[in-house]
């Protein structure tokens, strides 16, 4: 059996176990795992280049989806379906991989669907659906109540969370239902249209919590109460002196990461060792920041944040003085202004 993913480095002993028994029945797996956990949490460049090179040849999956993986098995995995292929090929290609005897511990998957897709091939994927995936992201088109209906019924009782991606039609609240535990949307900024909307659908959903992430007015999140929860403990903020309203600096995914850094290692996931980078955006009147965009502001692996100026972004400056070329620190708690609106930094909970 294979151990659960760790969250900590003292759960790896299982995994230490699993890779010798690997190694005795001779499969190249174990030959992968036992380099990665041999590697500690500051490899050399040599150790890593070895290491990626394995994982050329362990870390593979179809053309047609993108995965992460962790000590060797697929965490999270993304439907990429090329323009010339219908979307029910692709879903056909899904329930063949999960078929397959790759390794899988998937804890998320994100797909798109729309009407050409929802039927018996969206049904006959989603009843192979690995037990450990919690999180569903999904990214809708053409929502009608049919789309909706049968969407909602082809997705097994383990999934927990629903996830809505940024593209997601202008009506994504179709989507919300009772029987997840949470629906994730912070890929969008909440407006106070949007919030009506959204408060109006609770009410028909006592279980349901969502998860937001920025927001254009602080009163927003006093009158969504406790069903909502902005971002995770994972993630900072920039909150408006002004307004109230919250610039969410959320985590950069695991994807992300990879497409940066390679294969990331069990040491760098548990660790967050790796830098991540974040822009600041101006989009229809309002401030947004993505993993990725720039590097207006700076996620460090030690845990430390830092903040420089950028061309073509905002104008910022800091109490202590305008940000040059060299990145300035940053503290919870910290003045920020951007386009002279001023902003206070919050470091994540998880730092605290």
């Amino acid at each position: 059996m294979t151990p659960p993913f760790p969250t900590t480095l003292a759960e790896l002993a299982p995994w230490r176990v699993y890779a010798d028994q690997l190694l005795e029945r001779g499969e190249r797996l174990g030959s992968y795992l036992s380099a990665e956990l041999s590697l500690g949490d500051a490899p050399s460049e040599d150790q890593l280049t070895s290491l990626h090179k394995q994982a050329l040849r362990v870390c593979r999956v179809p053309k047609l989806f993108e995965a992460t993986w962790l000590l060797g098995h697929v965490r999270t995995l993304t439907v990429i379906a090329p323009p010339q292929l219908r979307e029910d090929d692709a879903l056909r290609g899904l329930r063949d991989f999960f078929q397959t005897p790759k390794p899988l511990r998937l804890e998320e998957l994100t797909i798109s669907v729309s009407f050409f897709s929802i039927g018996s091939r969206w049904t006959d994927a989603m009843s192979l659906l690995p037990a450990t995936c919690k999180t569903l992201r999904v990214d809708a088109a053409g929502l009608t109540s049919w789309v909706v209906s049968k969407l909602l019924e082809g997705i097994p009782p383990g999934v927990e969370t629903l996830r809505l991606a940024r593209n997601v039609s202008a009506e994504p609240w179709k989507l919300i239902d009772d029987r997840f535990s949470w629906v994730d949307l912070r890929e969008y900024t909440l407006s106070r249209q949007s919030a009506v909307e959204l408060l109006r659908l609770l009410e028909h959903h006592p279980r349901l919590k969502v998860r937001l992430g920025s927001v254009t007015d602080g009163a927003l999140l006093r009158e969504l109460g406790e069903r909502a929860e902005l971002g995770t403990a994972d993630d900072a903020r920039l909150v408006n002196e002004r307004t109230g309203g919250v610039m969410l600096l959320e985590r950069a995914t695991l994807n992300s990461l990879q497409r940066r850094y390679g294969v990331v290692t069990v040491f760098a996931q548990l660790g967050r060792l790796l830098p991540e980078a974040f822009g600041v955006r101006a989009f229809q009147g309002q401030l947004g920041a993505s993993a990725w965009l720039g590097s207006a502001i700076v996620r460090r692996g030690d845990g430390t944040w830092s903040i420089r100026a950028e061309k073509d972004g905002p104008r910022i400056a800091l109490e202590s003085g305008p940000p040059n070329e060299t990145p300035v620190p940053l503290a919870h708690g910290s003045r920020v202004f951007f386009d002279d609106q001023p902003w206070r930094f919050e470091r994540p909970r998880c730092d605290s």
